[in-house]
């Protein structure tokens, strides 16, 4: 039983410098270094937390509206940091490190499946998203350099070949170098669209038109939005097994979900104020800077270019998890990933302009149960909490179904509004 506040981490154990809670559940994975200080760790899980997503913001908060989408990631974050607080409650009483080894201790073999095929589904709607980054980057760029439309099929047949091959790598380290790089030109970019949303306030003397504090037709997609914007679940447990001071761990969560709810907010809505209904059709943010200037497509090139790499980096976790226990020869393996890039890619196209829809329906169905639902439960059943946190895990259980239900059947509702 525990009485505790749900980042109450006890003392660390100066003879091994091992996290002790409540003296009977110690952290036992001792083989792994602990290396990263308390920055070195912030700077890791935030990494993880924030990429592509926050190219998506703008047209989030335009679906919400200004004030609703405020509301929606302010309320995603408090209950973001609650439920990771009791994952890493749960797991400082168990010996187990990972996510899954978790929801088997606490649910059974059923849901360790379950929380296994959620994180699978998540890596691929990540590899979704960042195709569609790709496909609409390049076609830019050939339409303005060539002065065409080309078919958004040949540019999504040119990524399935250069994707698919690379895809098939083992060794996942090979490509790791490219994440600071891909941090690096997401920063880039998000400074150039800052620096062009100033220029489009001085030349337009105005803010952008059809700014609504609720967008009547579309505000509830925005709460799937906010929760998925907030999806770095994954990191969590591994680099907690790498810090070298596990007692201010939680502190460091908060600080990063804080730092990610103020990046993707502030930014969501300063494009929003700025560009307004221009927005309207425009999944990613990028797609309303001026076509022309060599400097954006210069960097839409780069990055797409790094974004394959990353597009990997999301898919072969998904890709081991599928393995994992399976006696699939090699050539096997090949096939069931070549095949499930294909489908990415072919998802991806027949979304179109509707992928922002996609990634709030993927935040209600997926993400909710990944980021809320299960952590509660773990800790339930694992801690068998008393008052107030069983009625707080109790309640945020309860909320994720309906969340699920309620906002996944109103997405699909509002599909082409």
């Amino acid at each position: 039983m525990i009485n505790q506040s749900p980042l109450d981490f006890k003392e660390l154990d100066p003879s091994n410098g091992n996290l002790m809670c409540n003296q009977n559940g110690p952290f036992t994975n001792t083989s792994l270094p602990k290396k990263l200080g308390a920055f070195s760790t912030y700077l890791t899980l935030l990494k993880g937390f924030i990429a592509l997503g926050i190219l998506y913001m703008p047209k989030y908060c335009y679906n919400g509206g200004w004030l609703f989408s405020l509301i929606t990631m302010l309320l995603s974050f408090a209950l973001t940091n609650f439920a990771i607080s009791m994952l890493l409650q749960a797991r400082c009483h168990t010996s187990e490190s990972t996510y899954s080894g978790l929801a088997n201790q606490a649910l059974g073999k059923h849901g360790k499946v379950m929380v296994d095929i959620f994180l699978v589904l998540v890596q691929f709607s990540f590899v979704i998203s960042f195709t569609y980054f790709v496909l609409e980057s390049i076609k830019s760029v050939f339409d303005e350099a060539f002065k065409t439309d080309i078919d958004v099929l040949y540019i999504g047949l040119g990524a399935f070949l250069v994707t698919a091959p690379l895809c098939l790598v083992r060794k996942i380290e090979k490509f790791e170098r490219c994440f600071i790089f891909a941090d690096v030109l997401i920063l880039l970019t998000v400074i150039s669209i800052v620096y062009y949303g100033v220029i489009h306030i001085h030349e337009k003397r105005e803010w952008g038109q059809g700014v609504q504090a609720v967008n009547q037709s579309t505000y509830l997609t925005m709460i799937g939005s906010a929760i998925f914007s907030y999806e770095g679940i994954g990191v969590v447990l591994p680099v907690l097994e790498v810090t070298d001071n596990p007692k201010i761990y939680p502190q460091i969560v908060f600080a990063v979900l804080l730092t990610t709810m103020i990046l993707y907010t502030a930014f969501g809505e300063f494009c929003l104020f700025v560009w307004g209904n221009e927005l309207e059709g425009k999944p990613l943010i990028t797609m309303v800077l001026p076509k022309e200037d060599w400097v954006v497509n210069i960097i839409k090139v780069i990055f797409s270019v790094n974004i394959v790499i990353s597009i990997v980096l999301q898919a072969i976790p998904a890709f081991e998890v599928i393995e994992k226990g399976r006696s699939q020869k090699n050539w096997e393996q090949n096939v069931m990933r070549t095949v499930l890039i294909g489908v990415c890619v072919g998802v991806c196209i027949m979304l179109g302009n509707q992928l922002d829809k996609f990634n709030a329906l993927i935040g209600t169905v997926v993400a909710v149960p990944i980021l809320l639902l299960f952590p509660c439960l773990i800790h339930y059943f694992i801690l068998n909490p008393k008052a107030p946190l069983k009625h707080l895990d109790l309640g945020i259980i309860v909320t994720s179904g309906v969340l699920t239900l309620f906002c996944s059947g109103y997405t699909i509702y509002t599909w082409n509004d």
